[in-house]
């Protein structure tokens, strides 16, 4: 199955799909554009590859996008509100490093 089937579940670990790989690297090969967003996205979650950090990363830009530029205080208020589990997970200092990587690649 594929993710096209939209049967996956939330922190349901994702993989590539080793037999369509070569076909992939190929269509990739002849369209620039599409391997300048992979350069880019690469880029950008550098050193953000768990689970914890790409939820942090994830959560984060949600709260920015929907409220605004908030303080480190006001985005970890947001997490209480949304769940006691982002509270507990993410601490003021991981808010501020996401907050920083997040305003340093100003992504579209």
């Amino acid at each position: 199955m594929g993710y096209s089937d939209m049967d996956k579940k939330p922190f349901e670990i994702l993989s590539l799909i080793p037999d369509r790989y070569d076909s992939i690297c190929k269509y990739m090969s002849q369209k620039a554009e599409l391997m300048e967003i992979v350069e880019k996205t690469k880029r950008f979650l550098d050193g953000y590859y768990s689970d914890f950090a790409l939820e942090l990363l994830s959560s984060v830009d949600y709260v920015l996008t929907q409220k605004g530029d908030l303080s480190i205080e006001e985005i970890h208020n947001e997490f209480t509100n949304w769940s006691k589990r982002k509270e507990r997970m993410f601490t003021s200092k991981h808010i501020d490093i996401a907050k920083k990587h997040l305003k340093e690649f100003q992504l579209d």
